[in-house]
């Protein structure tokens, strides 16, 4: 079964994701090859009317290995994709830590690219080696936006984050390819709400530091750590992004109504006006397990062809909720919901 009609076949409600949207989303997801990715998300603005979203995707080992052999149409992405697989031990090891965005609203652009450094002794400027942040600058940066950064902001993203504390779960470096900007997104997981004022005030964050911190204070009791997004130019930009993370080795562990945390989060978010309560309802009713058998014809075809090419026809559509995203900037909060599958080939748990 191709990746679009793995994507088609999970039911988005209109009230997250209208239909013209779903339709540029099957457009994107018609580009990839199948096994390019085991998980897949959307976002929602929870606080507007309209059901606009991006598309995201996380890499399988089989999706950047084909980036890497030039699949698609972005030179760029199969160069990092070299660089990035061609570094692991064994290669392409963790194609999971790279996330592919697609905004859906500029009309085939390439796709945003986000990659995570684990490696928490090698997060912070002057560490040596692959993943060490001075290896993605010097390695992993240049070769997606096909030359190295500015000086200036070279210097700004290393002053950022050297201003991070240190015991760091992940870093996380995005570029947004295709908007004509110098920016650099860094994303900085595993922080407590108390951490989040001094960190901002270190990095040079232009903002309102007071105001920020009384809504995140206020919504950090409904989750287990956060993560900060800036976005890095020649200085600090004046957005900024807080989410709201659960922590758990199995994300259905966490899911509603499981976790009764996310509708507490909701609720408040509806009673502070940054929800509507039709976008609170079918988000907390997102959640679920969904087996398929495929049509006959997949299935000879994903017998024939063998594991290596094709993913098994029958398998398990596994829905969920990953996070929510108070968002700051000069036009004041709003939030996003982040919801995806999981796409289980074979029914694997």
């Amino acid at each position: 079964m191709s990746f679009a009609q793995v994507v088609e076949r999970v039911g988005v409600p209109a009230v997250l994701v209208s239909p013209a949207c779903r339709g540029r989303v099957a457009a994107a997801a018609a580009a990839l090859p199948a096994g390019v990715s085991h998980y897949f998300g959307f976002e929602t603005r929870t606080g507007r009317a309209d059901a606009e979203s991006d598309f995201a995707l996380n890499l399988s080992p089989a999706g950047l290995r084909w980036l890497a052999a030039g699949g698609g149409r972005w030179p760029r992405l199969a160069v990092f994709a070299r660089v990035w697989g061609e570094t692991a031990d064994p290669p392409f090891a963790d194609a999971g830590a790279v996330w592919l965005e697609f905004d859906t609203s500029a009309g085939g652009g390439d796709p945003s690219v986000f990659f995570a450094l684990l490696n928490a002794a090698a997060l912070r400027p002057g560490a040596a080696g692959p993943r060490a942040f001075d290896w993605a600058l010097a390695e992993a940066v240049p070769a997606l936006r096909g030359s190295p950064l500015p000086a200036k902001v070279a210097d700004a993203l290393a002053r950022c984050v050297a201003a991070f504390p240190p015991g760091l779960d992940r870093l996380q470096i995005g570029l947004m390819l295709g908007r004509p900007v110098d920016a650099v997104r860094v994303c900085a997981f595993g922080l407590t709400a108390d951490a989040v004022p001094p960190l901002l005030r270190r990095a040079g964050w232009p903002g309102d530091l007071a105001e920020l911190a009384r809504v995140v204070d206020r919504f950090a009791p409904f989750a287990d750590t956060l993560c900060v997004h800036l976005d890095v130019g020649e200085a600090v930009w004046p957005t900024v992004g807080v989410e709201l993370l659960y922590r758990g080795a199995d994300p259905w562990d966490w899911q509603p109504p499981r976790e009764p945390r996310w509708r507490g989060l909701f609720d408040m978010l509806v009673a502070d006006g940054y929800c509507r309560p039709d976008k609170r309802d079918a988000l907390l009713a997102w959640p679920g397990r969904t087996p398929y058998r495929a049509a006959l014809v997949d299935r000879l075809i994903g017998a024939a062809a063998g594991p290596a090419e094709v993913p098994p026809a029958d398998g398990e559509l596994v829905t969920g909720l990953q996070h929510v995203k108070l968002s700051a900037g000069r036009g004041g909060f709003e939030f996003k919901a982040y919801f995806g599958c999981r796409h289980d080939p074979g029914g694997e748990p």
